[in-house]
C-alpha cells in the first residue's frame, strides 16, 4: 500500500510537471507566433523603406543633374558676359557700348519723363570699374547723374551715369566701401 501511495504520488507529481511543461510550451508557442508575425511586419517595413530609399535616391540624382545643368548654364552665361565686357586689345581696356541716339528736336510742350529715384544694380564689371543699373531714359536718368549704392540699408558706394538707354544705364564706380553686387539698391 505504501508503494501504491508512493506510485500515485509520483504519478501526480509527474502529471503536474507535465501540465506545467505543457502550459509553458503553449506560452512559448504563442510567443513564437507573435515574434514571427513581428518579424514578417518588420521585413515588410524594411522592404518598403528600401523601395522608398531607392526612389528618393533616384529623385536626388535627377535633382542633382538638373542643378548641375543650371550651374553649367549660369557658368556659360557668366563666360558670355565676361567675354562681352572683356577689354579689347586694340581699345586699350575700353569697353564699347552701342551708340546712343539723341533726338535733338524736343518740343517745349513735351513733358519730361517722371523721374524714378531708385533702382538696383543688375550687373557689375569689376575689370572695367562700372555697373549696369535698371534705371534709364524712361526714368529721367541723364549722363552725369550721381547715385548712392546701398546694401541692407548701408551705403556701400557711389556711381556716376556715363551712358543711358531706355531702361538701363551704365555707371562708373566712383567710390565704394565694399564690392558692389547685383541686387544692391541705387538711389
Amino acid at each position: 500500500s505504501i508503494e501504491l501511495a508512493r506510485s500515485r504520488n509520483e504519478q501526480r507529481v509527474i502529471k503536474e510537471m507535465a501540465d506545467r511543461v505543457s502550459a509553458e510550451n503553449q506560452q512559448l508557442r504563442s510567443q513564437v507566433k507573435e515574434l514571427t508575425s513581428t518579424k514578417v511586419a518588420l521585413e515588410r517595413s524594411v522592404s518598403r523603406l528600401s523601395d522608398e530609399k531607392a526612389t528618393i535616391e533616384r529623385k536626388l540624382i535627377e535633382t542633382e543633374n538638373i542643378i548641375q545643368g543650371r550651374i553649367d548654364d549660369i557658368w556659360q552665361i557668366k563666360k558670355d558676359i565676361d567675354k562681352r565686357f572683356e577689354p579689347q586689345q586694340a581699345g586699350g581696356g575700353a569697353v564699347e557700348l552701342a551708340p546712343i541716339v539723341v533726338n535733338a528736336s524736343v518740343e517745349p510742350a513735351q513733358a519730361k519723363p517722371e523721374v524714378r529715384r531708385s533702382g538696383e544694380v543688375v550687373s557689375v564689371n569689376e575689370a572695367n570699374n562700372f555697373v549696369i543699373v535698371n534705371l534709364g531714359q524712361k526714368d529721367g536718368v541723364r549722363v552725369g547723374d550721381t547715385y548712392k549704392v546701398y546694401r541692407a540699408g548701408k551705403q556701400v558706394g557711389t556711381v556716376s551715369i556715363i551712358q543711358v538707354r531706355s531702361e538701363i544705364s551704365a555707371a562708373d564706380i566712383r567710390q565704394r566701401t565694399e564690392s558692389l553686387q547685383p541686387g544692391d539698391a541705387v538711389r
